[in-house]
């Protein structure tokens, strides 16, 4: 989407380019209702955050102990 000349948000994307018409009342409901639900969800969202840090770190370990592995295995192979 080529940025907007008046530099304000656009929200919707059925209507792109058109400036947000929202009341401040309005966002600060959308505001209370996403602390509520970042509340209500959040050691739910803790959790999943670290089940995929731990992921990413153990797949990469075994990629690197599996090229390790590789390695001492080609140069054995190539010594004898």
């Amino acid at each position: 989407m080529p940025p907007s000349s008046t530099r304000l948000p656009t929200w919707t994307t059925a209507t792109p380019h058109v400036p947000c018409d929202s009341l401040p009342m309005e966002l600060g409901d959308l505001g209370d209702h996403y602390q509520q639900c970042s509340a209500m969800h959040g050691p739910a969202q803790v959790l999943r955050r670290g089940v995929g840090l731990l992921q990413g770190v153990v797949a990469a370990r075994t990629v690197t102990a599996a090229a390790l592995i590789a390695l001492v295995c080609a140069l054995w192979w190539v010594v004898t």
